[in-house]
């Protein structure tokens, strides 16, 4: 039940019986792809070293571009409205979640204010 509604979130009820993805090639959609697939690789590197300081907050941040990132380039390909919606609905999770766990891992690489000081 919990699923359904956080699908119909994304796309209204009514459309996920005739959404059809129907493609075009683009190539804005090309750096964008490569850019997603780096930043998930990078969000991998950092979450298996998430012990240190900082490095969970920043694996999160880069699996939040790469969620952005995958998920515009997937809007640009998108050929009919349904899914250009879809995916910008998609796009906006990671949009606003960029800044946030920006600031949790500015907060979590400051150093004590006593070390600060010297």
């Amino acid at each position: 039940m919990l699923n359904w509604a956080i699908l119909s979130l994304f796309c209204p009820v009514s459309t996920f019986s005739d959404v059809q993805m129907n493609w075009q090639p683009v190539p804005y959609a090309i750096p964008l792809i490569i850019a997603a697939a780096i930043s998930a690789v990078v969000a991998l590197h950092y979450w298996q070293r998430r012990t240190t300081t900082g490095a969970r907050q920043f694996a999160l941040l880069m699996l939040a571009v790469s969620v952005w990132s995958l998920s515009y380039a997937l809007e640009l390909s998108s050929a009919d409205l349904a899914a250009k919606l879809f995916w910008s609905k998609v796009e906006y999770v990671g949009i606003v979640t960029i800044p946030t766990m920006w600031l949790a891992f500015a907060i979590f690489t400051q150093p004590p204010a006593a070390e600060a000081e010297e």
